[in-house]
């Protein structure tokens, strides 16, 4: 285990508990497959700068839904499924 997995370990794990969403959810919003997003849990990988990216933009729109709604409510609409529609937020664009 390195060092630099540590920090996407539980950036993953907060992002997950933050939406309320599986591994499998959280792989399909950004482009995974569940195995992988099991590895970088497990510290047996690291995500690609790209996907890094797109976590980071997936926990800057959670902070400014906390800053809007109170936390329910928020993790109530990230919850919705217009939520990540093509139409709606493309996290990973």
């Amino acid at each position: 285990m390195t060092v630099a997995h540590k920090p996407i370990k539980k950036e993953i794990k907060k992002i997950r508990s933050t939406l309320g969403c599986s591994q499998e959810t959280m792989a399909v919003l950004i482009g995974v497959g569940v195995r992988t997003v099991a590895r970088w849990e497990h510290d047996e990988s690291s995500p690609h700068r790209l996907v890094r990216e797109k976590l980071r933009k997936i926990e800057k729109l959670i902070q400014k839904l906390s800053e809007i709604f109170e936390p329910k409510e928020a993790s109530e609409w990230l919850r919705t499924p217009r939520c990540w529609s093509k139409n709606c937020c493309q996290v990973g664009t």
